[in-house]
């Protein structure tokens, strides 16, 4: 919550930006996400999400319950704890469950609010949110709730990493530092994030950049491993297809040692792939 005065300053400067990019009219809500991870803290994610201009007194906040892809109820709501909301000056603001995966804010007269919630970690697996000493793996649809009814409306992120911690997500970059941009919340929640210390490789095809992570325990040739990966992007989107409909993707790799077969889930702008390691 300490956050939500340095949003209220920057909501100037994002909704310029908004408004000269033509994301967002002059009158609709800003809707801002800042995700901490503290250092020593391997349990919980700290996730923020500033409103300036709410669109009603009172204004409902829903986590997801299914991520697009995944052939299963996640449940996700489980894992939140400690949900609460302040204006810009810090007032608590009234807070209610209304079911099991919803809380209502009240906010009768403030234009600008701050909704913050804790996370703890949950199973591994694609749909889920995983964290070590080392990175964070990031599903959106299981961290993030949306504003009801503002799900058509943009959004930025923020992360607050450790030091030494890196990002790789397959959203375009944000004019402020670790922040990236998405036109909408479905855009916004398909953009898996690593984040930490990983391994991370880069090639170009026809000026696109691509970016490969590997995590997990590795025995491989990596250089190899990425050269493969790039002579198969290159020959689906100069041969097969002739096209590249993205200007960004990223490939993300977790090796599981020990165990048989393997699995991934697609997305728009990148995907998330786990094999089986010796």
């Amino acid at each position: 919550m300490q956050r939500c005065w340095r949003y209220v300053l920057l909501f100037l400067f994002i909704s310029l930006f908004f408004y000269h990019s033509g994301a967002c009219q002059p009158g609709c809500p800003q809707i801002y996400y800042d995700l901490t991870i503290k250092e020593g803290d391997w349990q919980t994610f700290y996730v923020n999400i500033t409103i300036a201009r709410p669109p009603h007194n009172r204004v409902v906040f829903v986590m997801p319950s299914w991520s697009p892809g995944g052939y299963m109820l996640g449940e996700y709501s489980k894992y939140v704890r400690h949900v609460q909301a302040k204006d810009a000056d810090g007032k608590q603001l009234t807070t209610l469950q209304v079911n099991p995966s919803a809380w209502e804010v009240s906010l009768p007269t403030a234009k600008t609010m701050c909704f913050s919630y804790e996370l703890k970690v949950s199973p591994r697996g694609f749909m889920g949110r995983s964290l070590t000493e080392t990175y964070a793996r990031i599903n959106g649809p299981s961290t993030y709730m949306y504003l009801k009814g503002a799900k058509e409306k943009p959004v930025t992120v923020t992360f607050h990493l450790p030091t030494g911690w890196k990002i790789a997500i397959g959203l375009e970059e944000f004019k402020l530092p670790n922040s990236y941009w998405a036109p909408n919340y479905d855009i916004f929640v398909d953009a898996p994030a690593l984040l930490g210390k990983f391994k991370q490789f880069q090639f170009d095809v026809a000026g696109v950049p691509h970016i490969v992570t590997i995590t997990g325990e590795t025995n491989f040739d990596q250089q190899k491993f990425v050269e493969t990966v790039k002579r198969i992007v290159t020959y689906e989107t100069q041969q097969l297809f002739n096209d590249i409909p993205y200007s960004k993707y990223v490939f993300m790799f977790n090796i599981y040692p020990g165990e048989r077969g393997g699995g991934g889930l697609e997305h728009l702008n990148s995907t998330t792939i786990g094999l089986a390691g010796e």
